[in-house]
């Protein structure tokens, strides 16, 4: 019987640690950074929309880093996104009553991505995430992001903001190299 225990014990580690070696293979991060402005107020309590950059989402290049490619994208969830002042240097985010953030791309609805209802004195904020799957947007060569807030206060001068985003990326496997499946201490 104590054979038995200790041969079901050794063959669930190996299966767990052959998961977690091939969840490593599978699953990635990858970051995106935008910078955009916040103009000078034209009004208050006024809906307005900040037009950022296109993102260009590097997808050919940032996918075969890490031995995928888009068609073995299972899905693509946004991990973090944050917004951060970078002039005026004493600015800070308690002009913003609630901000929205959207993807989208041709062909594509428009999609929630990350909103914040309550701002604080600080310069900088992290959103609330939505938990869509937004593979269909980040798997484009180029995606539109559009910012929705609206201000309380007149705000004077613009403001700078650097927007960081952060993606959970999980593909399935294709090929895999015998090599990469050796279990190392």
């Amino acid at each position: 019987m104590i054979k038995y225990t200790s041969l079901l014990l050794l063959l669930l580690t190996f299966s767990f640690l052959s998961c977690e070696k091939l969840n490593k293979l599978t699953q990635f991060d990858i970051d995106y950074d935008s910078n955009f402005t916040i103009p000078s107020s034209t009004g208050i309590n006024l809906p307005a929309n900040i037009i950022t950059p296109d993102f260009s989402s590097n997808s050919e290049s940032k996918f075969p880093v890490k031995d995928t490619r888009k068609d073995l994208i299972k899905s693509i969830i946004v991990k973090g996104l944050t917004f951060i002042i970078q002039s005026p240097s004493n600015g800070n985010f308690n002009f913003l009553k609630p901000v929205r953030i959207f993807n989208k791309v041709d062909g594509l609805d428009e999609i929630l991505v990350a909103y914040k209802e309550n701002m604080s004195k600080s310069n900088s904020i992290t959103l609330d995430l939505s938990c869509y799957d937004l593979q269909e947007y980040i798997k484009k060569n180029e995606f539109d992001i559009r910012v929705e807030t609206i201000t309380d206060e007149i705000l004077s001068p613009d403001h700078g903001v650097t927007m960081h985003s952060e993606y959970f990326v999980d593909t399935q496997i294709d090929q895999i190299n015998s090599q990469d499946l050796i279990f190392t201490k």
